[in-house]
């Protein structure tokens, strides 16, 4: 009897033990998952993902608490004597023992997650992770011994190989993209055969970690970088900046750091810790307090915060500890034969508020300034050649930092390009090649427009005209302006898709190709009309059954006879623009549809207009230089309205400008596309601001209709393309700011990992897409007007593409 209810108090008591630890769990359950709110591990506290963080406290805890309790019965009746002094420290190391195994048996059955706390790091990649799927895109990753990603080498380094380190956060780790997309692997295999030619090896090392700053870099190089010998290490941060309640190293676990790397390296040890603080944080006031202010830099504010909210957070890392930080990392070089780079890591600006509060561009300024001086380490800066470049589809969707794979490729294009151009590498071999970096050629400077314009179209040409023939007039608007002339529509629609032009003229159909090809720009104002569109004969009267009608397909002419020609049953004829006016006087064509300054030569040599309507001009701007309105090296941003803003008015202003003047103008318009005088004033006749009917820039509601028409001829739906009126407002369309880039209703989507298709220019005489513009014609009576025809969008010069015009100071 007095058996049985030992028993019975035994099971009592192990229930309510088991009541405990189940009960610790449920209160430390704010402590396990808080801090992953946000993404990276923040508090150290927090080893686990919130899915598993009970199953893993309660596994641990009871495994442990079940094998003390047998251990302790087993010691009690086993042991005599002496010996059962033995039993509960025996029982208490069992126990441990067990729950540890059986924490750790589960992590590699079900992996709770890629990170695992440390006291001064915070949290660091697991090692020895295999084909561990994780986050963005399922992205596949592999780490080794140390926790460093795809890095497949031992620690010693054998003689004749030369390795480059690479500290960084989530942008180097190369979060959502494979291995061998990275741009880390990637300088590898675009330099690798270079060292092999010379006899060598290089290897390329990725140590970066999601969500670290510069102070995990300085100790990680400290703490595994030495030991696998670098020879340059690149370091690229962009976390140091980001508001948070604590610094990084004030975050840092206090203790002694022998007893911390042993205790930490225990799955239990981490539970129990959190378990503690949790309940402390559940039932004391002030450690509640201390955890919600602790947590407030952990929870995601997305958007600009208020003053308030800003004036409570602090820097991770400020920016005199990024510079010490830097400095001592390049006194670990000096002291241990390698170099130290830094990288200026490259910003998503399509999201411009999350970009106010992660980048700081003082901070970013102040690091060139130290690198200038000598006191930082130099800088390959990757954020100015992107803002240049201005290349669509570089990030991932939606993300501030990280580039996708194209991103990546650009990446490691452009450092190992600097790397050998700059001599940083140490041992490359003489006379090296330098890598090309693929993408738009980069502008002169971050806020320059490169403005594609035409120079054989009346209107259009009347700007080129005044912006080259005054320079300053552009910096008087705050601008620099990059002018590219064309006389064809099919070269500018290609340096459109390529993302070559921040912004360009067009009309109509041509912009609805370009809105496809270029997902990041919007139409944001019209010039006005460019003249007309018109079918034309030898009287003016409706062509028969069975006429021969001659026009340049897929052009918009093309689209206005298709409505035009409705009922009656005529020959297509597809002809070359530059010949339509000779085949009607010929005979072998009874109508020609074109438009101007075609169609006004035409009427001039005695055809007659049979169908016509106006069609205008509109003006597009890329979205990445609409929106980049600030620089590191002008932390303050630019001064006055936004840049589409500023454009505008510059338009607007030539337009007036031709207008007080118009002989001087329509005769420097005939100059510069060689059509006769009388025909650039009968065309510009046409557009109200030349015309002196108006002092600002034309209607967008006629502009509309058209675009409609030339959607629906395309089969994309009746709906306006490509309207941008926010990026007047300096604030991102919706459709760019929800995506990161993506196109407007209708257009093609640009994936992350790809950028916007390279489709060809307008249509014209190959049809859409990518046909050419009208190919030239004939003046007046005969007379032979531009050699090389060109679309009311513009296109290429008669020897190849013009020369840019910089514009502006």
């Amino acid at each position: 009897m007095r058996s049985g209810g030992a028993w019975l108090w035994a099971l009592l008591v192990g229930i309510a033990l088991h009541g405990v630890v189940l009960g610790v769990a449920l209160l430390s359950r704010g402590a396990l998952v808080s801090a992953w709110e946000k993404g990276p591990l923040v508090d150290p506290a927090s080893p686990y993902a919130p899915e598993n963080a009970l199953l893993f406290t309660v596994l641990g805890g009871v495994v442990a608490l079940d094998l003390y309790l047998l251990m302790s019965f087993w010691c009690q009746r086993a042991l005599r004597g002496a010996a059962r002094a033995l039993g509960p420290p025996a029982a208490l190391l069992v126990g441990l023992g067990g729950g540890e195994l059986s924490v750790s048996l589960a992590s590699a059955w079900r992996l709770p997650t890629w990170y695992r706390p440390h006291p001064t790091l915070h949290w660091e990649l697991r090692p020895k992770l295999r084909a561990y799927v994780y986050g963005t895109g399922d992205t596949v990753l592999n780490t080794n011994a140390d926790g460093l990603r795809e890095v497949a080498v031992p620690r010693a380094k054998p003689p004749g190989q030369l390795r480059v380190l690479v500290l960084g956060d989530s942008s180097n780790f190369g979060q959502g993209v494979s291995g061998a997309e990275v741009w880390s692997a990637q300088l590898e295999a675009l330099l690798q055969p270079t060292f092999a030619g010379a006899g060598a090896e290089l290897r390329v090392l990725n140590a970066a970690v999601p969500g670290w700053t510069t102070y995990q870099g300085r100790l990680q190089l400290e703490r595994v970088g030495l030991a696998y010998a670098p020879d340059l290490v690149i370091a690229g941060f962009n976390n140091d900046s980001g508001p948070e309640t604590m610094s990084d190293a004030a975050r840092a676990v206090a203790g002694a750091p022998r007893v911390n790397a042993v205790l930490w390296r225990s799955e239990l040890y981490l539970l129990a810790r959190a378990g503690v603080l949790g309940v402390a944080r559940a039932l004391h006031p002030s450690a509640r307090a201390a955890a919600s202010r602790r947590a407030a830099g952990e929870r995601p504010v997305y958007g600009a915060l208020d003053a308030d909210h800003r004036a409570s957070l602090q820097p991770r890392v400020p920016v005199e500890q990024t510079l010490d930080n830097l400095r001592a990392m390049q006194a670990l070089g000096a002291a241990h034969g390698f170099g130290v780079v830094w990288l200026n890591m490259p910003i998503n600006r399509t999201q411009p508020e999350l970009v106010e509060r992660y980048v700081n561009y003082d901070d970013r300024a102040q690091i060139f300034a130290a690198a200038a001086a000598g006191a930082a380490p130099p800088v390959i800066d990757v954020d100015d050649r992107w803002a240049r470049s201005r290349e669509a589809g570089l990030h991932i969707l939606g993300h501030v930092f990280h580039p996708n794979a194209r991103g990546h490729r650009r990446l490691a294009e452009q450092v190992a390009a600097e790397l050998v151009l700059r001599d940083l590498l140490p041992g490359l071999p003489p006379a090296a090649p330098t890598p090309p970096v693929g993408g738009p050629p980069p502008a002169a400077t971050e806020d320059t427009v490169r403005l594609g314009i035409s120079s054989l179209t009346p209107v259009h040409a009347h700007v080129l005209a005044v912006l080259q023939a005054d320079p300053g007039r552009a910096a008087r608007h705050g601008l620099r302006v990059e002018l590219h002339p064309y006389v064809r529509g099919g070269p500018q629609g290609d340096d459109v898709a390529a993302g070559r032009l921040d912004a360009w003229f067009s009309c109509e159909l041509p912009a609805i190709e370009m809105a496809r090809t270029r997902p990041d720009a919007g139409l944001v104002a019209t010039p006005g009309a460019l003249g007309r569109i018109a079918a034309l004969g030898r009287a003016a009267a409706p062509p028969a059954a069975g006429a021969r009608v001659g026009l340049s397909p897929g052009s918009t002419p093309a689209l206005d006879w298709t409505r035009w020609s409705r009922g009656t049953p005529t020959v297509v004829v597809p002809t070359s623009t530059e010949v339509l006016l000779d085949g009607v006087q010929s005979g072998a064509l009874d109508l020609m549809v074109s438009w101007d300054p075609w169609v006004s030569a035409a009427e001039a040599s005695g055809l007659k207009v049979v169908y016509d309507r106006p069609f205008h001009s509109v003006l597009m701007v890329g979205g990445h230089w609409a929106l980049g309105g600030r620089s590191a090296l002008r932390p303050q941003g630019e001064a006055g309205p936004p840049r589409a803003a500023r454009l505008v008015a510059l338009v607007e202003e030539a337009l007036r400008v031709a207008a007080a003047d118009r002989p001087r103008w329509d005769a420097e318009v005939a100059a510069l596309s060689g059509w006769p005088v009388e025909i650039v004033r009968a065309v510009a006749d046409q557009n109200d601001v030349l015309a002196g009917r108006s002092a600002r820039l034309g209607d967008m509601v006629p502009v509309r209709a058209g675009l409609d028409a030339a959607r629906v001829h395309l089969g994309l739906g009746p709906m306006v393309a490509a309207e941008a009126p926010e990026l007047l407002e300096g604030r991102p369309p919706p459709w760019l700011e929800s995506l990161g880039g993506a196109p407007p209703p209708g257009g093609k989507a640009s994936p992350g990992g790809k950028g916007p298709p390279g489709g060809k220019g307008p249509p014209g005489n190959k049809g859409p897409p990518g046909g050419k513009g009208p190919s030239g014609g004939k003046g007046p009576s005969g007379g032979k007007g531009p050699s090389q025809g060109g679309g009311a969008s513009g296109g290429q010069g008669p020897r190849g593409a013009e020369a840019p015009l910089a514009v502006g100071g």
